[in-house]
């Protein structure tokens, strides 16, 4: 997308281009390489809980096979949804959100502008979920 963002542009930009490019790129890699160190070991840890004690709405379903592939990829996504929602709408998770927002021109790299407090935020919630949903992936 960015290279064809950059042979048929939506709107001139005034800002420097590779300038945008390294610093949204730079913002992802640094925001990646903190939730690698702060959200692996929680959201591992949520996954393996699940599994041994046969939590969630897959197990009390008895969901299993593509039906629980397909409604766990519906779930997580309705619930991404409305996280996005409330982060529109509530004041604390706007301070966070509004970092996407700030950008003065939007073009693809601003897909990449994210606070680290919204991605942490953002995995405490899917760990939630994982928690409320159960992902029993050895069963598939």
């Amino acid at each position: 997308m960015l290279f064809l963002e950059w042979l048929a542009p939506y709107a001139k930009s005034d800002q420097k281009r590779s300038y945008r490019v390294l610093f949204h790129l730079g913002l992802s890699i640094g925001n990646s390489i903190v939730l690698y160190f702060i959200m692996t070991q929680p959201l591992f840890y949520a996954l393996s809980v699940t599994q041994r004690s046969k939590i969630g709405v897959t197990y009390l379903l008895g969901l299993n096979g593509w039906i629980e592939i397909i409604l766990t990829v519906i779930a997580f996504d309705f619930w991404d949804y409305w996280m996005h929602r409330a982060n529109h709408r509530l004041g604390f998770l706007w301070r966070f959100h509004r970092a996407h927002h700030s950008d003065m021109e939007i073009d693809v790299t601003t897909a990449a502008r994210f606070h680290i407090g919204e991605l942490i935020l953002s995995g405490i919630s899917k760990g939630l979920m994982i928690f409320f949903w159960d992902l029993p992936f050895g069963d598939w």
